[in-house]
Formats: structure tokens, C-alpha cells, sequence
């Protein structure tokens, strides 16, 4: 019986852990601003075209070095669109100086984050 208690009781440590999962997701309050640093990073079409391949390296090397202060996000509904959205801003910041499509996909970039910001304001706290 006295083998049995400490098993019991690592168990029940364990199973307790498991519940703290969202504990390493970082609180709402700290988290905000940081995204709202990192998309209101997107160039405006006019700059590209005026400072060309090197605003978008700058955009693309700014996302890449503030991108793990969104991933993780503070709720499992907001991780899925932030961490799409933060690969199309990469990929944007990659291949921006491709022919043809850079202001529709700016204004992708910058939709993706207002439907990101509605999902934040549904977030309780």
C-alpha cells in the first residue's frame, strides 16, 4: 500500500500538468500589442514601388524577427489565422517584386489582419 500512494500521487501530478496546456500561451494584455506592431508592419503598395526588392527585404526580415512574439497567440482560435497570415507576409516579403499582383496581395495581407483583430475582440479580457 505505501508503493501505491507515491504512484497515485505522481499520477495525479501528471494528470494536472496536462491540464495547465494553455499555460504557455502568453496573456491577451501583453500579447496585443505585439501584433499590432507586426501588422501594421505592411508596406504601403506606393512604397514598394518606389523603394523596390528593399522594402520588401526590410518588411520580410521585420516579420521574421517579431514573429515569435505572436506564435504562440493567447487562444487556440487565433493560432491558425496568425500564423497563415504571418507565412503570407514572408512569402509577400520573399517575392514581392513578382509581376503583377503585389497590391492585391497587400490588400489580402492587411484583410487577413482586420478579420485577426475581430477574432481579438471577441476574446474575453
Amino acid at each position: 500500500m505505501r508503493k501505491l500512494a507515491p504512484v497515485v500521487l505522481a499520477a495525479l501530478f501528471t494528470i494536472a500538468a496536462c491540464g495547465e496546456s494553455g499555460s504557455d500561451r502568453p496573456e491577451l494584455v501583453s500579447w496585443e500589442p505585439q501584433w499590432s506592431s507586426l501588422s501594421n508592419l505592411i508596406p504601403d503598395s506606393s512604397a514598394v514601388d518606389e523603394g523596390g526588392v528593399e522594402v520588401c527585404s526590410k518588411f520580410l526580415g521585420d516579420v521574421r524577427e517579431r514573429r515569435n512574439k505572436v506564435i504562440p497567440t493567447p487562444d487556440l482560435s487565433l493560432e491558425e489565422p496568425v500564423t497563415e497570415w504571418v507565412a503570407e507576409a514572408e512569402t509577400i516579403g520573399l517575392d514581392c517584386d513578382r509581376e503583377g499582383d503585389l497590391v492585391e496581395r497587400l490588400t489580402d495581407l492587411h484583410d487577413r489582419a482586420e478579420a485577426i483583430e475581430t477574432l481579438i475582440d471577441q476574446l474575453p479580457g
